[in-house]
């Protein structure tokens, strides 16, 4: 799968409560706060996000027309800690980067919200800014290297990639990037609609290995949502 670069692009993530292929590398992602929102049920404790959640590059068309805005999403932290059901709440004016923040969204996990120690459903939202460029200064210590595709797994990418055997849509997947760099828990989110392809995704999503995420020069674990075929 071929992709181009954006040097220097700049993904910005505020969590601020209640398909196509991205731009890899060198992108950043500087998260922002995760106020409780105001309409979280009385008795209700907040989900934590499970690893960061940002996305991991610029679409590719956005990214060559250089275009920039910010997403406010809105979705569901179900009683497992999976998303579900996101919408568009404000749009950043461009169909693409709307399209772009939804997908990604919908690969995070969280620890589920509880009242009286029981896992519960919650409305949530978050804001993606998608930014070209260097950080702000103020932004600069929070700055999140994203992870970026080291090795393995190229060979199977290519298998259905031609041909007859092109599947009518892609595989989305989301997984973990672990601080070194290995790939766990892979899981697919959109089916090709071919099991056989579907397996083979999760397989060569597995065999990665990535530069992991940093953030002030440490590694971090990082939920990634990947296309594939």
């Amino acid at each position: 799968m071929k992709r181009s670069v954006l040097a220097a692009a700049v993904v910005l993530c505020v969590l601020i409560g209640a398909s196509g292929a991205q731009v890899a590398a060198p992108t950043k992602v500087i998260p922002g706060s995760t106020p409780v929102p105001t309409d979280l049920p009385p008795g209700v404790q907040a989900p934590e996000a499970i690893g960061f959640h940002g996305c991991s590059g610029y679409p590719s068309l956005a990214a060559a027309n250089r275009t920039q805005g910010s997403v406010t999403m809105s979705f569901k932290v179900t009683a497992q800690g999976t998303v579900s059901d996101t919408a568009v709440a404000q749009s950043s004016g461009n169909a693409e980067l709307d399209s772009a923040t939804l997908m990604c969204a919908k690969g995070w996990l969280y620890k589920p919200a509880t009242k009286d120690g029981k896992p519960v459903e919650v409305s949530w939202k978050a804001q993606i800014s998608w930014a070209e460029g260097d950080p702000d200064e103020s932004d600069a210590n929070n700055v999140i290297m994203v992870p970026v595709w080291a090795r393995g797994g190229a060979q199977c990418e290519m298998w259905y990639a031609i041909g007859s055997k092109r599947p009518a849509r892609s595989v989305l997947l989301t997984a973990s990037v672990e601080t070194d760099g290995s790939v766990k828990d892979v899981t697919v989110i959109q089916s090709s609609g071919n099991t056989d392809i579907d397996a083979d995704a999760v397989k060569c999503l597995g065999q990665r290995h990535y530069k992991p995420a940093t953030q002030h020069g440490k590694p971090v674990e990082y939920r990634l949502t990947e296309a594939l075929y």
